[in-house]
């Protein structure tokens, strides 16, 4: 049973503080994260060049694609029962872990049989068990996670987070200025994914507990309630990662790694949507519970908010794609500007994508989002059987034809997700959009006019976007009167 919850007296907080706090804590997690992620790129790429990272790539793409599998998609089921009824959770979380206890060792024999056939040296057989470890303890860690979302805790999915980038970054950079190549990285993966499970069991205790009774029914059950979301996590990771795959057998493994980077800082640029789904769909799932139409009124905020702010990021990146892959990596990765320019594109479907699903999913509407998935996952492996070697042969940089693949297939996503939840849309968005490309389009302006590097570039970036966003009064009153808010009461605390 859900253990009661020790927290300070305090006022009780509305709907759209509690949304707040959530963000300020994912928010100051992803600027610790980027911080330590920042570090590792400075330093990890340059000593062990594109061979090494094609490795770690490599590993990426495996434990993703087995995390996805033995997942079975319960992590949004998990944050939408639990988020709907709270004493659930004890049978939910035990049945959820069991499931997976049980896929570990089928994993373990689907990887033995991937090497055996792939004909895979000892260096790539190694990468891709300890790859499958790491992806043991994912599974085992995220249902931890799923109940601390749904019961917005989101400081310990924060902390946790923060826990393993720290350990990869620290770590990581140590085990290079020693000596040490891929390999190493990659099994420090697993040791940070093993301690991140163990911290995870210890916080739980506080709030819940877990019921390991094993009901066959009530396994099967849950399996088959997954089996819509579990569709949604095969078919994403599957297109998310079969441009890897597909690179890693048609072009050599430095040109793997010049893809890798550019994926990677692409994902970091994902925050908002990560950050705001997270925070919001407990919220949504309470809404449709009420009514649809009082769904269609709160995830109003969410996906303008999601859309606003998809439009500087993705011009801001591509702004300072140059310097940033330079500074970053070094001058064997200059291949992966082009790479991540393309790339950058692609940021505003993919944010009004993640809007669209996190609305579905709320409204038990998530199969629709898994037949559009399905479709672009047939569709996107054509376009990188054509464009890999196109740009291969032309320019010995298959990854732009991955990247240009991925950039196709969300914008047909795009398309996909307006007519499934243009209902959701309001007139006031549109309004909202069209100003936030008015100020970036004057932020890409002043970067492209000032002279400097790197810092100053973001600097200057970031500083007109604001300034235009508050005379163009992009934030709503509700917004402005939350943050407000939220400052008063930490001025009073402090």
């Amino acid at each position: 049973m859900l253990n009661a919850v020790r927290e300070p007296v305090t006022a009780p907080a509305s709907s759209a503080d509690r949304i707040f706090r959530n963000v300020v804590y994912l928010s100051g997690s992803l600027v610790a994260t980027s911080i330590v992620t920042t570090l590792w790129t400075l330093f990890v790429p340059r000593r062990i060049g594109p061979h090494g990272m094609g490795l770690i790539v490599m590993a990426w793409s495996a434990f993703s694609i087995f995390q996805a599998v033995g997942s079975f998609g319960m992590r949004t089921l998990l944050v939408r029962e639990i988020a709907a009824d709270v004493r659930r959770a004890p049978e939910l979380l035990g049945s959820a872990m069991v499931v997976r206890l049980l896929s570990i060792a089928p994993f373990l024999a689907i990887t033995g049989l991937y090497v055996l056939l792939g004909h895979f040296g000892g260096e790539q057989a190694l990468v891709l068990y300890l790859a499958t470890g790491v992806a043991a303890c994912l599974l085992l860690s995220d249902p931890y996670l799923a109940a601390f979302q749904a019961i917005e805790r989101m400081k310990f999915v924060a902390f946790a987070d923060v826990l393993n980038k720290t350990l990869l970054s620290a770590c990581g950079i140590a085990l290079v200025v020693m000596g040490f190549g891929a390999t190493a990285l990659v099994a420090l993966m697993l040791v940070a994914a093993a301690i991140v499970l163990m911290v995870s069991a210890i916080w739980s205790r506080r709030y819940f507990t877990i019921d390991w009774h094993v009901d066959p029914a009530r396994l099967s059950a849950l399996v088959k309630d997954s089996l819509p979301y579990w569709g949604y996590a095969l078919f994403s990771t599957f297109y998310l990662w079969v441009g890897s795959a597909m690179l890693a057998v048609m072009v050599p493994t430095r040109v793997v790694g010049w893809y890798g980077g550019p994926t990677k800082l692409l994902g970091t640029l994902m925050f908002v949507p990560v950050i705001l789904s997270m925070a919001w769909l407990p919220k949504l799932v309470t809404a449709f519970t009420e009514s649809p139409q009082r769904l269609k009124q709160v995830a109003r905020m969410p996906t303008e908010q999601m859309l606003v702010l998809s439009l500087p990021v993705s011009v801001g990146a591509a702004l300072i794609a140059d310097p940033l892959i330079k500074f970053l990596y070094g001058p064997e990765f200059l291949p992966s500007i082009a790479v991540f320019i393309v790339l950058t594109l692609s940021v505003v479907p993919t944010y009004f994508n993640w809007a669209a699903y996190q609305i579905l999913v709320a409204c038990k509407r998530q199969a629709a989002w898994t037949k559009a998935l399905a479709f672009v996952s047939v569709v996107n492996p054509v376009l990188n059987l054509v464009l890999i070697p196109t740009f291969q042969a032309r320019d010995g940089n298959g990854a732009i034809g991955a990247a240009l693949s991925f950039l196709i297939t969300e914008t047909l996503l795009l398309g996909i997700a307006f007519m499934v939840i243009h209902p959701f849309l309001h007139r006031q968005t549109l309004t909202r959009v069209l100003k936030s490309a008015l100020a970036t389009a004057g932020m890409a302006g002043a970067v492209s006019l000032v002279g400097g590097g790197l810092v100053v570039k973001v600097a200057v970036g970031a500083a007109t976007f604001l300034a235009l966003a508050v005379l163009l009064r992009i934030a709503t009153s509700e917004e402005i009167r939350v943050v407000r808010r939220q400052l008063r009461l930490e001025h009073a605390r402090g």
